[in-house]
């Protein structure tokens, strides 16, 4: 079975839930290869990208910048395709000609290369990719397409190009995966078919991500968010509640891993608040920087909101890895995470943006011992149950299998 991921960026090393998917359906005998619009430089990479020899497996659909090299590498792939399907690269030409007043150099050369690689299957990841996809349809491919959602697409991509910007997606799509009921509820909202959505949760490998034996070593709190410094994320009132937290909790240290665009705003955050000397920034890690982050916290904080452009989570992955380690976690009522995070079983939940109930979280788990374990033991048995790869994988290819079978293009029958 000849899989492909079409990707907007690969690698990305804030996106390993996308790559987890690849590594699991390989580990399950699929052919799969990537296609992505663009290379991201990034100083550190995860290990599965070398492990799994991934750019190998990765084309990028890059298109050159000068008129004649364009014209150039367009004509000789053209021809070298043509030769063989002669037919679909002929309605290729005329969907591009027809479709768009100027020439689309990018349509062409991912046109080209599905026509080569006869796929069996493309797994669009964000809505906004499924879109770039459509076209593959109307050249007459025979090939299922698959869209995932996330979140940012429902929720401020649309709001920038308004609530039909999936309406063709929803007609000629095959099928599609929301992360989350939450998202689920939205794709509904916007009148897309249900028979043709499945919820499919992100997951992590649970093998890696497990408690270890910790002998603390540290005195005091240790309390860690890990995720890119934007603003839904939420280190603001992250922030704000750990000013209070220090007044009545000796020796807490409060430790952000990630980067991102707001980290000079945060440091100044910081230093206003009179807690800089509580807070230590880690950057960008690596996934074994991740773990030994995780090994030495007591408390793991990521108090999302809705950023104030309408961005939103999907369902956060650093969420699920602190779980899996054994973590007691404290987050919002935000998007699907309550879907993850049952409040007082599986870990704790405090309203978006309020720094007060975060505050008298960490406080009520710093003395409560009994609570941190109960709230580490059900989180990792719930993760390892709902949230593991190697199970949602298994159903990814469940799915497949279902579309592929005699032309199928319904879900009708699908069970997890």
């Amino acid at each position: 079975m000849k899989i492909a991921f079409l990707l907007q960026s690969f690698p990305c090393l804030s996106e390993t839930f996308i790559l987890n998917q690849i590594t699991g359906l390989i580990d399950l005998g699929c052919d799969v290869r990537i296609v992505a619009f663009n290379k991201l430089k990034e100083s550190k990479q995860h290990p599965d990208i070398q492990k799994y020899r991934l750019f190998d497996k990765t084309t990028y659909n890059k298109v050159p910048e000068t008129k004649l090299a364009k014209r150039t590498k367009a004509a000789a792939q053209t021809i070298a395709t043509f030769i063989q399907h002669p037919i679909l690269v002929y309605r290729l030409q005329k969907t591009l000609l027809t479709k768009s007043q100027a020439y689309n150099y990018q349509k062409l050369f991912l046109g080209l290369r599905f026509i080569q690689e006869n796929f069996d299957f493309i797994q669009c990841h964000y809505g906004p990719v499924g879109n770039q996809a459509l076209f593959l349809k109307d050249i007459g491919l025979r090939v299922k397409i698959s869209t995932v959602f996330h979140g940012y697409d429902l929720s401020v991509y649309m709001n920038e190009h308004g609530p039909n910007v999936y309406r063709e997606l929803f007609t000629k799509g095959d099928v599609f995966l929301p992360i989350s009921n939450f998202w689920k509820q939205k794709l509904l909202s916007l009148r897309c078919p249900e028979e043709k959505i499945v919820v499919n949760h992100m997951g992590i490998d649970t093998t890696f991500f497990r408690p270890v034996n910790r002998n603390k070593t540290h005195e005091g709190l240790n309390i860690l968010t890990v995720a890119r410094l934007t603003e839904k994320k939420g280190h603001r009132y992250a922030l704000e509640a750990i000013q209070k937290v220090v007044k009545s909790i000796p020796h807490v240290e409060y430790h952000i891993a990630g980067d991102g665009p707001l980290l000079e705003e945060l440091k100044e955050i910081t230093c206003r608040l009179g807690i800089e000397n509580y807070i230590i920034f880690h950057g960008k890690v690596n996934s074994s920087e991740i773990m030994e982050l995780y090994n030495n916290a007591d408390i793991f904080l990521l108090p999302s909101v809705t950023s104030s452009n309408g961005d939103m989570e999907g369902i956060p992955v650093s969420l699920m890895e602190a779980m899996a380690c054994g973590l007691p976690v404290i987050t919002s009522a935000h998007s699907g995470i309550p879907e993850l995070v049952i409040d007082g079983k599986t870990g704790c939940i405090a309203p978006e943006k309020d720094s007060e109930a975060i505050n008298k979280w960490i406080v009520h788990l710093a003395k409560s011992p009994e609570l941190r374990n109960q709230l580490s033991n059900q989180g990792r048995e719930y993760v390892n149950t709902f949230f593991n790869n190697k199970i949602l994988c298994k159903q990814i290819l469940k799915i497949i299998k279902l579309l592929l079978k005699d032309g199928g293009s319904r879900m009708k029958g699908y069970e997890r």
